[in-house]
């Protein structure tokens, strides 16, 4: 959820889960731009486009929620709600764009690029972690809208518990800078939150794994690796055949010599300039009995 005007001139009061990320990277830059629009020494300028993209978030959130409600079998009450706690002194503030039933905060977004859910689910990823500081919790869904492909999915992200602390360490120092002027010893940023629960093995730890499973695996691999090479290979072959076909041409036919006689290839341009290549194996010649 964009924020309002009101959220926006009471962010001096604490550190936001929507400035999670800023807070996260460690930039110099990025924190002392953040301070300024805090202190209002420093206006946040932005587009027309921009605003229109926040206002239609704002418009869509209410139906993203509702038709998680139907998708995840939960409620998503407390619509708009927050939180304050103190840490250390820090005061740390989400505003949950709801809250399901099973007590996790919910984040909603409507994407109209083309990220997939993994990757909104990392570039959201510390606001997540901030969320699930403030109401203590081990997770925290988002549920995204992607426009473009009009779907709808949702995710349950985990709590990284190591980035938590390291983050709270981050809103010490940045609240020390924008509370006493006081420059950090350093800006270090963050490395990127573990949100799922899966784990990384080493198929060697498969049960069963011997020395005939590794050198089948070998060869698979190797196989693999071929095939990728012979498709880079195969793709500039075509290129370099489209780039023959003239443009008042919708159709062009190669027939193939050598040991290849009788093969064709044929080259055909769409009504929207879309160049199709083709392979057109030569006919059976058909054995009277």
């Amino acid at each position: 959820m964009a924020l309002t005007q009101k959220q926006l001139s009471q962010r001096k009061f604490f550190i936001g889960s929507s400035e999670a990320k800023i807070i996260a990277n460690g930039s110099f830059s990025d924190w002392a731009k953040l301070i300024s629009e805090k202190k209002g020494e420093q206006t946040q300028l932005i587009s027309k486009q921009l605003q229109m993209l926040f206002d239609a978030g704002n418009h869509m959130e209410s139906f993203v929620l509702d038709h998680f409600e139907t998708l995840g079998n939960l409620k998503a009450n407390q619509r708009g709600s927050g939180r304050t706690v103190d840490h250390m002194g820090v005061p740390i503030h989400s505003t949950y764009d709801a809250i399901a039933s099973d007590g996790n905060p919910i984040e909603a977004k409507t994407h109209w690029g083309f990220m997939s859910m993994d990757d909104l689910c990392d570039l959201y990823a510390p606001q997540c972690q901030h969320h699930m500081h403030t109401k203590g919790k081990d997770s925290c869904w988002v549920v995204a809208f992607f426009g473009v492909h009009c779907r709808m999915e949702y995710r349950k992200v985990q709590r990284d518990e190591a980035w938590i602390e390291m983050y709270l360490e981050q809103c010490r120092s940045f609240w020390n800078w924008y509370s006493t002027d006081t420059l950090p010893d350093s800006f270090d940023i963050l490395p990127p939150v573990d949100w799922t629960d899966q784990v990384t093995i080493d198929m060697k730890d498969l049960e069963g794994w011997d020395a005939q499973m590794q050198t089948d695996m070998n060869l698979n691999a190797q196989d693999i690796i071929e095939a990728n090479k012979s498709s880079k290979i195969a793709d500039k072959a075509k290129l370099e055949i489209k780039h023959y076909l003239p443009r008042h041409c919708r159709k062009m036919v190669l027939e193939l010599t050598g040991n290849l006689e009788g093969d064709k290839i044929i080259v055909s341009r769409s009504k929207t300039n879309t160049i199709t290549l083709k392979h057109q194996p030569k006919k059976e010649e058909k054995n009277d009995i």
